[in-house]
């Protein structure tokens, strides 16, 4: 009767480790939630990322003025009687 106790002890408490600590067990559940959310967060910022390049590419394709300043910024191009500067954002000011 003792040993029939005992082999039930042992019996819960190795099923209950393995539901904490198994391939399954709920720890495993967890991690693989956090990354679930970490990759519901990715999409959603991915999406707003769209969202934003669809904008720009609907400006570019109507918007000519717009697309002559990205094309002027991007390749430094200025207009005949134009004086173009360019800063550099990375110098510190030495005194």
């Amino acid at each position: 009767m003792i040993r029939q106790n005992l082999i039930l002890i042992a019996f819960i408490i190795f099923l209950i480790a393995y539901l904490i600590f198994g391939d399954y067990g709920i720890l495993s559940y967890i991690r693989l939630v956090k990354i679930k959310h970490n990759y519901e967060q990715q999409i959603v910022e991915m999406d707003k990322k769209i969202k934003e390049l669809k904008k720009e590419v609907e400006f570019l394709q109507k918007d000519k003025d717009y697309l002559e300043m990205i094309i002027r910024k991007e390749l430094n191009l200025k207009k005949p009687n134009e004086d173009l500067f360019i800063l550099d954002d990375n110098i510190s000011d030495k005194k």
